[in-house]
Formats: structure tokens, C-alpha cells, sequence
């Protein structure tokens, strides 16, 4: 973009140059005096000069914005930072509630199902004892030396009243240990999928750095190229500023010679001076006083030759 700017610049300033110093001297009414002339081209340049500082000034103005937008670039790449923080701790938070709920469902959930299947299965137990009760009289009656050990057992601990209560913790002890085994195996699948997430979460952010880490190596390229130009516009302007001097200074020298020397044609003929004649038409003036010259010149030549062969012959 600066490119191209500096580019439109180029060809604004040179051919505008150019078409001023090379522009005809414009139709006066009056005689006006070489001096008067030059003050008019200093005046002249001295507008051109203003237009330029005009467009310098402007070009400076587009460098301070383009500064401004930089440290905006800047500002917005802290704020999308701290935002970026702040949405991962929003992640994350909103991740470990989930966790929780999802965690107390899965727990209701598995202590529904538990307890459906643990009706169940007493439900059978039960209806198996029932039916089992009958044939099994006689062995319990042979498992009697069990219940002793058991009534020891008893005996030993204040924390169970009857046998069954003894059981029953035993049964209770069985299931939980059952629970917590599937609760530890479903834990550690979890923490693989966190794992997983988290690590494609961190990948992901670093691409996105090394992305915004690119752009400002593109921006802070484009700022150098920009002072680069600046650089190079300004010596090009001291430049034209300095040949566009010479110039009308050698315009100025030409077109008094150039009075002068029609002066002295219009003298030599006898004329009064045109002073309304612009220096071109001056110099078509003094081409046909020379031509004219020139042919009188070589008329006399002639003549004085014939004048000598006559002598000669006669």
C-alpha cells in the first residue's frame, strides 16, 4: 500500500514539474520587465513549494496513523491475550462443573441401577432359600460348628448384635468394594479424555500465537518499508526542489538574452520594439531577421562577382 502510494506520488510530482518549467510564457498586454518575469517564477515555486510541504505534511499525517494503528494492533493483541485467559479459565471452570454433574449422575445413575440390581438379586436369592430351605435343614444342622465360630466372632466385637448383622456387613463390604473398582476404572478413562483435550487444546493455542506472531512480523516489515520510503521521497523532493531552481534561473537568463537580442534586431530594422510578443514568437522574429540577413549577404556576393567579370572582360 505505501508502495503504491509513493508510486502515485512519483508520477504526480514529476510531470507536474515538469509541465511548469516547460510551460510557455503566457500573452501580456503590457511590456513587463525580465526581473519582473523572474519574481513571477519565484512566486510560482513558491507555490509549488507550498503544494509539496501540503503533500509532505500529508504523507507525515498517513505515517502517524499508520503508527496509531500499529499500537492499536498492539492493544488488541494484549486484550485478545487476556482474553484468551480468561476464556481458559472459563473453559476450565465450566469443564470441572460439568465434571461434578456429570460425576453425581453418573453416581445416582449406577446407585439406582445398584440397588435395582440388588432387589433383583435378593429377590432370586430370597425365592432360591425358600425353595432350598426344606433340603437344607439337615446340613445346617451339620453347619452348626460354623455358627459357633460366628457367635465367637461376636463375643469378640461390640460393633454387631446377631450373626446376620455380621453378614450383612460382610455382603455391604463386597458390594462397595465392587463399586469402587468401576467407579476407579471409569475415573482413569476420564482422565485420559482430559488429558487428550488438553493437550490438542494446547496445541491448537500455540498455532494461534505462532499465526499472531507472523502478523506482526508482516506489520513491523511494512512499517520499515514505509520509513524506507519516506527516506527516499524526501531526498527525491530535495532533488526536484533543486533542479527545478537551476531551471528557472536558465529560463529566466534565456528569455532576457532573448529580449535583448530582438531589441537589437527591432533597432537594426528601424521598428518599434512589439512588446507583446512572447519570447517564442521573439525568436521566429530574430530566425527570419538572419535568414533575411543571410540572403542579402549572398545577393551582394553575386553581384559583387558579376560586377568584378565585367570589369575583367571588358
Amino acid at each position: 500500500k505505501h508502495r503504491s502510494m509513493a508510486k502515485r506520488l512519483e508520477e504526480y510530482f514529476i510531470p507536474a514539474f515538469e509541465e511548469r518549467l516547460l510551460k510557455e510564457a503566457p500573452e501580456q498586454s503590457t511590456y513587463v520587465t525580465p526581473a519582473t518575469r523572474l519574481l513571477e517564477k519565484r512566486k510560482e515555486m513558491m507555490e509549488v513549494d507550498g503544494a509539496l510541504a501540503s503533500q509532505k505534511e500529508e504523507f507525515q499525517s498517513k505515517m502517524i496513523a499508520l503508527q496509531h494503528r500499529r499500537e492499536e494492533l498492539e492493544l488488541k493483541e494484549q486484550q485478545l491475550a487476556e482474553s484468551l485467559m480468561k476464556f481458559d479459565r472459563f473453559l476450565k471452570e465450566n469443564d470441572a462443573r460439568r465434571k461434578r454433574a456429570l460425576k453425581k449422575a453418573s453416581d445416582e445413575k449406577e446407585a439406582i441401577k445398584q440397588k435395582d440390581r440388588d432387589a433383583s438379586r435378593l429377590t432370586v436369592e430370597l425365592q432360591g432359600l425358600q425353595r432350598q430351605i426344606a433340603k437344607y435343614d439337615g446340613w445346617i444342622s451339620k453347619q452348626e460348628v460354623f455358627e459357633r465360630f460366628l457367635r465367637h466372632v461376636l463375643q469378640q466385637t461390640s460393633d454387631f448384635a446377631e450373626i446376620s448383622e455380621l453378614m450383612d456387613r460382610y455382603a455391604t463390604l463386597a458390594s462397595t468394594n465392587k463399586e469402587l473398582v468401576e467407579r476407579e476404572r471409569a475415573n482413569q478413562v476420564h482422565m485420559d479424555q482430559l488429558k487428550t483435550g488438553f493437550t490438542q487444546f494446547k496445541e491448537e493455542t500455540r498455532v494461534e500465537m505462532l499465526n499472531y506472531t507472523n502478523q506482526l512480523a508482516v506489520l513491523q516489515a511494512k512499517l520499515e518499508r514505509a520509513e524506507t520510503d519516506s527516506i527516499f521521497w524526501e531526498k527525491q523532493l530535495a532533488q526536484v526542489q533543486q533542479t527545478a531552481s537551476k531551471r528557472t534561473l536558465l529560463l529566466g537568463r534565456i528569455k532576457m538574452a532573448t529580449a535583448n537580442l530582438y531589441s537589437l534586431v527591432q533597432k537594426r530594422l528601424h521598428i518599434t520594439t512589439d512588446t507583446t510578443l512572447d519570447t517564442v514568437q521573439q525568436l521566429d522574429k530574430i530566425q527570419v531577421f538572419i535568414q533575411d540577413l543571410q540572403d542579402m549577404t549572398t545577393e551582394y556576393e553575386r553581384s559583387l562577382l558579376q560586377s568584378q567579370d565585367g570589369t575583367t572582360e571588358g
